[in-house]
């Protein structure tokens, strides 16, 4: 893609289960699926520019916690640290990641749409409960 000096199209770009990478929007607290998209937009947009280093998984997560721990301060609500926001990261993007080694025909299996729509709820780093 990017080390061929081609452009990424849409199509290229679409994730299999969550579709198009976005970044977040400031306005309003995320869910687990905005964060992913989120990971995913950072990923392509480190990887065309950098164009022959793919950075990490880790490396993005914490620029994705940076965005996301500011959307919750800017929202006035306590979360819990840096370092388990990156850790709950990660853990959603090994989720998402069984999610799309779902072959096409088992897609439509409830288990699959449990952990699917699992991805609708708030990506939530409050420590109070």
């Amino acid at each position: 893609m990017a080390s061929s000096g081609k452009i990424a199209t849409r199509s290229e770009t679409r994730h299999s289960v969550f579709g198009h990478p976005s970044p977040l929007a400031g306005g309003q607290l995320p869910t687990r699926e905005d964060v992913f998209r989120c990971y995913l937009w950072y990923r392509e947009r480190e990887a065309t520019e950098l164009e022959s280093k793919t950075p990490s998984s880790r490396d993005i997560s914490k620029v994705v916690a940076n965005d996301v721990l500011a959307i919750w301060t800017k929202a006035s609500i306590p979360t819990i640290t840096y370092s388990n926001v990156v850790q709950s990261i990660d853990r959603l993007i090994d989720r998402a990641k069984e999610l799309e080694k779902y072959p096409p025909a088992k897609r439509t299996s409830s288990s699959f749409h449990t952990k699917e729509a699992s991805f609708k709820e708030l990506f939530d780093i409050c420590p109070c409960k």
